[in-house]
């Protein structure tokens, strides 16, 4: 039976709370990415990666971007994780909650593919995703084993290194061993955040004993960054865990650790392109007393060359362990000359202002000369840099009032334009959102100072787009015109998959908003492009291009984030039109917890169709399961009426009004060019039951039992009946996940019989996770359905040869910790 993990996802509506037909949304049959782990991998190699989605169809396809990356494309479904026990504290609710599946796809990456992200999605037959992050990197790197979550079992660590892993489940933490020299200095960065992932990381430093030495938090945005220099030489351990305890598969996470030296930041932080730019660069070092690190400073001489086009770099000092990204401006550049908090430094535009809010309360202000009606552009680069600092910038005219002001928000970096109003001086003000509790050295900004040229942007309402033959599909794009631009933008689409066309090509002048059609001709076969869209305008001077740029799942709106903001790419996927439907009977009904209800299903195929259906629980639901659970079934061609067994373990929460759940069902066709492709259909309705109390209980004679690898351990337990089920009860041992080495066996509590001793076998390389519990369960049937009820017990594992540990309480023994 298909065990599976829970994990809230607020992208649906709430949902009705009473009883009867469910009113709330029907979750859509369209796929959805969730993670992808490792998050990343070394350039040069070849990694196994593991996908994990929501109503991803069979023969879906993996799409990865950027030079130096091979793919074998076809995402393959993986066996279901095996039992993973529900945290005992987790009340069920009724929120949305999503149960992602995973799927596994090979990367390769060239040895000169370069350092950075890449942008990946999923595409079907039923549709593509939004592209999230995968990061190349040039360190080795490691995966982590599981389990992991005890010192004792911290995986060895040598630098430089970069781990990947995944906070799963909830209250998850990874250990991993150092082995570090007095005064010996290393630093560590965590990616998590900055990919998408849910996981805000706590990095600590543990010494031999135990004893925290050092926490880090929020570094980089939510992802940490520090440095830690070691007391005395001996064995360390670096923990890694969510900041509020939570997990899931989709909690991934990449760590660098290493003991060259960390570049923190430079300042300025970048300059002119094409020119030769003088950085204090800054990095972490191990002077500092124990436990903590200050900053060194190396002056280095940098060229600024950037891709045409971009405004960013990536820069790493010879023997340094990271690459910092430093910004490319095209027009002349000048450092702040403190003080200014007070006196504002005058500027003769245009001009980059290289500065630093180095202390909380820290006010950097610049005057420039403008005439009546001159058009100006202002902006003030930090989260882009990844510098801490949210600049705030205010604008005051020659008289002393507020012209303009403009703050960094979930778009990025705070810029603005205006119109002067009057000859004479005006002054912008730069300072943190926080001023009062934030600055420091780190807190680097560039501010760009300019007369505002005639130019526009381009923006996608999003980074994908699913075509049905014969359906025109519509995507909004917004268009933003500065410096006066006004005029007409021709539209150019590479990338388009063979025979689709894309309307309007032309933007009218003085429009700011237009909707893209996308058409396939009835027959399309199912495929897929990657889409670049241009925009071209005139003025005078010469031809302005700009890329339409698109929002994307991989890059949380307001936080720092390893790749671009937006996307100059979006997925355009041909889609099959429906071939079949699932429909369930959702008459309220009632059933026992620890039984098996047999719900009604109808199959309906379209004519031309005859295949086979395979049905399950859906990975979207508009409440939590609460343990509602099914087997995947499958249905022959002709079958149009059906049976689907679905299972009310004993753990349900009888206070809730009802239990709800939506199946999806999954069929397979081929194409004309032999090509398979899996089609799914989410049932209309939902299976609405009301748990009833449970008509087996099955109860251990001791909390926690204390054994030794090598040797065996026995637990007695009794069970107890109602008069509907009587007879002969099997019993059968669950491992939770990360489990080996326990075996049990077979015991069978005759009818009429109430206990049962169990012998349980224990591997002399046995593992039970901290936290975790066995369980045992009994089955017995009742109408050719299985009952079920679970009896569950820790097991303590003592040191080889130790004696056993005074109990607290008659049969209840001291946990290990």
């Amino acid at each position: 039976m298909r065990r599976l993990k829970i994990g809230i996802l607020t992208a649906f509506a709430a949902l009705v709370l009473g009883g009867g037909r469910p009113a709330a949304a029907q979750p859509p049959p369209t796929p959805l990415s969730s993670y992808i782990f490792p998050a990343g991998a070394r350039r040069g190699t070849t990694v196994a990666v593991r996908v994990g989605g929501e109503q991803v169809a069979p023969y879906s396809r993996l799409r990865m971007g950027g030079p130096g990356v091979l793919l074998a494309e076809e995402l393959f479904e993986r066996p279901p994780s095996r039992y993973v026990e529900p945290e005992p504290y987790h009340a069920p609710t009724m929120l949305a909650a999503a149960y992602p599946r995973e799927w596994s796809a090979r990367v390769t990456l060239a040895p000169d593919a370069s350092v950075g992200p890449r942008a990946w999605r999923i595409t079907s037959a039923q549709g593509g995703t939004s592209a999230r992050l995968f990061v190349v990197g040039d360190l080795p790197e490691l995966v982590e084993t599981e389990p992991n979550s005890a010192p004792e079992r911290g995986e060895a660590v040598s630098f430089p290194l970069t781990l990947n892993g995944q906070i799963n489940p909830r209250e998850d933490r990874d250990y991993f061993r150092l082995s570090l020299r007095a005064g010996q200095a290393i630093s560590f960065e965590g990616v998590a955040q900055r990919i998408g992932s849910p996981a805000d990381l706590v990095c600590e430093i543990l010494d031999g004993a135990g004893r925290m030495l050092h926490s880090q938090d929020d570094g980089v945005g939510r992802d940490p960054r520090g440095v830690f220099v070691a007391p005395r030489a001996g064995t360390y351990f670096l923990r890694v865990h969510d900041v509020g305890y939570w997990g899931g598969p989709e909690y991934v996470y990449r760590l660098t650790v290493t003991d060259r030296p960390f570049v923190e930041y430079a300042s300025p932080a970048g300059g002119q392109r094409g020119k030769s730019t003088a950085l204090r660069v800054f990095t972490a070092r191990g002077a500092g007393p124990a436990g903590q690190a200050g900053s060194a400073e190396v002056a280095q001489p940098v060229t600024m060359t950037a891709a045409p086009g971009s405004r960013l770099m990536l820069f790493q000092p010879a023997g340094a362990a990271n690459a910092i990204p430093l910004a490319v401006g095209d027009v002349p550049e000048a450092l702040e000359e403190e003080p200014n908090d007070s006196t504002a430094n005058r500027v003769s535009p245009p001009l980059t202002l290289n500065g630093r809010l180095e202390r909380p309360g820290d006010v950097d202000r610049a005057v420039f000369s403008a005439r009546k009606g001159e058009p100006w552009f202002l902006e003030c680069v930090a989260e882009r840099i990844q510098s801490p600092a949210r600049a705030r910038l205010t604008l005051t005219g020659p008289d002393g009032r507020r012209v303009a002001e403009a703050a960094a928000s979930a778009g990025g970096d705070p810029r603005l334009t205006f119109t002067a109003p009057a000859d004479g001086d005006y002054t912008v003000s730069i300072r943190d959102l926080h001023g009062a509790v934030r600055g420091g050295p780190s807190f680097v900004y560039r501010l760009e100072v300019r007369p505002a040229a005639p130019d526009f942007q381009l923006l996608l309402a999003k980074d994908y787009l699913d075509v049905k033959p014969g359906e025109p599909a519509a995507l909004d794009l917004a268009v933003t015109r500065s410096g006066g631009f006004a005029g007409p933008i021709l539209l150019e689409a590479t990338g388009l998959p063979p025979g689709l066309t894309l309307q309007p090509g032309r933007i009218e002048a003085g429009q700011d908003k237009v909707k893209l059609v996308i058409s396939a001709p009835a027959g399309t076969e199912i495929t897929d492009g990657t889409v670049r869209l241009v925009g071209r305008g005139e003025q005078a001077g010469g031809e302005l291009r700009r890329p339409a740029l698109a929002p994307y799942i991989g890059a949380p709106a307001g936080l720092p984030t390893v790749g671009p903001r937006g996307l100059d790419t979006f997925l355009v996927s041909v889609t099959h039109p429906p071939l079949f439907a699932v429909e369930t009977d959702d008459t309220f009904t009632y059933s026992p917890k620890g039984t098996v209800y047999p719900a009604r299903l109808k199959i309906s195929r379209q004519p031309g169709f005859n295949g086979e259906v395979r049905v399950r629980i859906a990975d979207r639901q508009i409440r939590e399961l609460d343990g509602f659970d099914a087997e995947e079934r499958s249905y022959s061609s002709g079958v149009t009426d059906a049976i689907y067994p679905v299972s009310l373990p004993e753990t349900m929460d009888l206070s809730r009004p009802s239990s709800r759940v939506y199946v999806l069902g999954t069929a397979i066709i081929q194409g004309k060019d032999g090509r398979r492709h899996g089609l799914l259909a989410v049932s209309p309705k939902q299976i609405v039951i009301k748990s009833q109390p449970a008509l087996l209980a099955l109860s251990a004679d001791r909390p926690v039992v204390e054994a030794r690898r090598g040797t065996g351990m026995s637990v007695t337990l009794t069970l107890h009946r109602t008069p509907k089920c009587t007879e002969a009860a099997d019993l059968r041992l669950e491992l939770p996940q990360g489990a080996r080495g326990i075996t049990m066996m077979p015991v069978r509590i005759a009818a009429g019989e109430k206990t049962a001793v169990v012998h349980l076998n224990l591997a002399p390389d046995a593992v039970v996770p901290d936290d975790s519990r066995l369980r045992i369960g009994a089955r017995c049937t009742l109408n050719g359905y299985p009952v079920e009820a679970f009896a569950h017990f820790e097991v303590d594992l003592l040191a080889p040869g130790g004696p056993a540990k005074s109990a607290a309480k008659p049969g209840v023994t001291e946990r290990r910790r």
